[in-house]
């Protein structure tokens, strides 16, 4: 078998990245957990490809919301020190 041609696909990191996600920009989180969702789905009908996509868009989608809510986070911290 092909590396990557067989079942290997973590259809459970997104879904775990979009749940934290709600806590930087819960409409995305919404986005990536329908897509884990919709991977999942899509692996256990054995779509694969379908599968593939829809997981890296999630985790691409869910690794951006999360560092930029890092990152105003820091900026937010950043100001309040500057400003007192």
């Amino acid at each position: 078998m092909m590396p990557g041609g067989g079942q290997d696909i973590n259809t459970t990191l997104p879904l775990v990245l979009g749940i934290v996600s709600i806590f930087c920009c819960w409409p995305a989180a919404i986005f990536i957990i329908i897509y884990a969702v919709q991977a999942k789905t899509a692996k256990d009908q054995g779509d694969l490809e379908t599968a593939r996509s829809k997981v890296k868009t999630a985790s691409l989608v869910a690794y951006i919301v999360i560092a930029l809510g890092f990152l105003g986070i820091l900026a937010n911290i950043i100001i309040r020190i500057v400003a007192s």
